[in-house]
């Protein structure tokens, strides 16, 4: 881990991103100090270049509000649940 700050929370963690001129992808597993475990596998499709942008420059922090935020997480689960 590079960054210092997760190493003070995380046991082990590891990404991997990829995109395309419309495609942004990106795989995180991450086991914190307690032992939990998360795998998250991130995908969109058909984006424009300012959507591409605005996502790929907030990826890693949305990444890690998921893996941090029990509360945000939940959200973001019910707001997946939600649609068609």
């Amino acid at each position: 881990m590079q960054n210092p700050a997760n190493r003070l929370w995380l046991e082990h963690a590891g990404s991997k991103g990829g995109s395309t001129a419309f495609v942004l992808t990106q795989a995180i597993y991450a086991t914190d100090k307690e032992g939990n475990r998360t795998e998250l596998a991130i995908f969109f499709n058909d984006l424009d270049e300012m959507q591409m942008e605005k996502l790929s420059s907030s990826l890693n922090v949305f990444g890690q509000k998921l893996l941090q935020d029990a509360e945000f997480r939940d959200k973001a689960a019910a707001g997946m649940d939600s649609r068609p």
